[in-house]
């Protein structure tokens, strides 16, 4: 994209790039890209798909117009997924719950086993976690910042799927239509019981936070030991 966004449309009066999966650039890409948003030629648009603004560096965040997309229903993403991409049932009613509203993400979700796989040893994770004594926590976070070397995307996933978790502690307990681990729901329950929505809040600012703190180069050790010993 670098080498031809600053030339002139050849078809049209606009030139459209669109950058998916914007909150898995690394701070190299990201910095690459910062002189390109701060004075983007004219005629050329520039967007960035990415599941919140929190989740893309501050810096690149800061110098974009943040743009909500309609959420596509539930019920009309199931559907989709039976009858398009031949989906049973419970695996349709799951990726629809798990989408947040993206078809597309749905789709690639489903169809990306080893994904959902990810998704279940996270949940289960954190579980074990939230049991552990302060030791076993400290040693938690010595492997999660060994992964954030390792394989910084499939940590940022192990956070998805932990706020997405504590989002559901909420909505158990006063909207269970917006329950996105649909197979989780006795679990959920069990946890609703034993954490009050404050609490849950606060765990979501904590994954958020840290999220955050590693995008902007904080220790990864400092910051993942804050967030597995601050969680309830």
């Amino acid at each position: 994209m670098q080498s031809t966004v600053g030339l002139s449309p050849y078809i049209g009066r606009w030139k459209i790039y669109i950058i998916g999966d914007a909150e898995r650039m690394n701070e190299e890409a990201s910095n690459a890209l910062l002189k390109t948003l701060e004075e983007p030629p004219r005629h050329t648009i520039i967007m960035l798909l990415a599941p919140d603004e929190v989740s893309v560096l501050p810096t690149i965040a800061s110098r974009c117009f943040v743009v909500p997309l309609r959420e596509m229903p539930r019920k009309q993403i199931a559907d989709a997924l039976k009858r398009y991409w031949e989906e049973e049932d419970e695996q349709a009613e799951l990726g629809a719950a798990l989408a947040g509203g993206r078809l597309g993400y749905a789709v690639a979700l489903l169809s990306d086993r080893d994904g959902l796989d990810r998704r279940k040893k996270a949940l289960q994770e954190l579980s074990v976690l939230s049991a552990a004594q302060i030791n076993d926590r400290v040693n938690s976070a010595a492997q999660y910042a060994k992964m954030f070397t390792d394989s910084r995307p499939e940590l940022y996933e192990l956070l998805q799927h932990w706020e997405g978790w504590w989002r559901d502690v909420i909505a158990v307990q006063s909207a269970p239509e917006l329950v996105a681990n649909v197979d989780q729901l006795q679990v959920l329950q069990s946890s609703a019981r034993k954490y009050t929505p404050r609490s849950a809040m606060r765990a979501i600012t904590l994954v958020q936070d840290t999220r955050r703190q590693l995008m902007e180069n904080v220790n990864p050790r400092l910051a993942l030991e804050s967030l597995v010993l601050g969680i309830p």
